[in-house]
């Protein structure tokens, strides 16, 4: 499914006939992409598409992180997010008496403002307990625990 319209996309077309040089476009993403970084690396796929000129290197933020170094890129989605999301899901599958869900947080600011999200990944349990970051299995089951249910 393209993303760019047709109107869009022979714009494009049209401005990079005027390459003298080829255009190399390096993507970083990983393994359990957040919906956007899903959307930007389709994006720039349907641009190299567009040109013979265009090419593209797809990386994994955490598996090629040499080269994450090398081209100075330290922000992506998180890489603690995907591991929080997992064991909140497993914790779901496992108890009748728990639920998850995963909100990416730049894609609804208002949650970000009502559970006052300054790090990520933050986890809210029962509006009453939360805790941000990274945090073993066993202390996150110390959270779901205190709620005392």
């Amino acid at each position: 499914m393209a993303i760019l319209s047709e109107e869009v996309r022979q714009k494009v077309e049209d401005g990079l006939k005027g390459l003298k040089e080829g255009l190399k476009l390096v993507v970083f993403t990983q393994e359990f992409e957040c919906p956007s970084c899903g959307d930007n690396r389709m994006l720039m796929e349907e641009l190299s598409a567009i040109s013979d000129k265009v090419d593209i290197e797809v990386l994994d933020f955490v598996g090629d992180k040499e080269k994450g170094e090398y081209y100075k890129v330290d922000k992506i989605t998180c890489p603690y997010c995907p591991t929080a999301v997992q064991m909140a899901h497993e914790m779901a599958m496992e108890s009748p008496l728990i639920t998850s869900d995963m909100v990416e947080a730049t894609e609804f600011p208002y949650l970000n403002h009502k559970y006052n999200v300054a790090a990520v990944p933050k986890v809210v349990i029962n509006e009453t307990i939360d805790f941000e970051g990274a945090v073993p299995e066993s202390d996150y089951l110390k959270h779901v625990m205190r709620t005392g249910r």
